[in-house]
């Protein structure tokens, strides 16, 4: 896309989907597991003129993965007082 990284495009829409999973151990602790998944498109038509007709892209789908510091900030936020 005319060398602009996707990370940087304004027109790049994502979101995350946290799934957390607690497990009691005993009366004062508790496993903690994390798992983030993340989905991305690009929207094409975004700064498009009013009148071309605006449709979603299912072409433009990126993909997405963790970095693995998603999970450690949310963890942290967790245990946060």
């Amino acid at each position: 896309m005319f060398g602009i990284p996707y990370l940087k495009d304004k027109r790049t829409k994502t979101a995350a989907t946290y799934q957390v999973i607690i497990k009691p151990l005993d009366p004062s602790s508790s496993d903690v597991s994390v798992k983030v998944t993340l989905d991305g498109y690009m929207d094409v038509n975004e700064g498009a003129p009013f009148f071309i007709e605006k449709t979603r892209d299912k072409n433009n789908v990126l993909t997405c993965s963790s970095k693995g510091w998603l999970e450690p900030t949310f963890v942290e936020a967790l245990q946060a007082p």
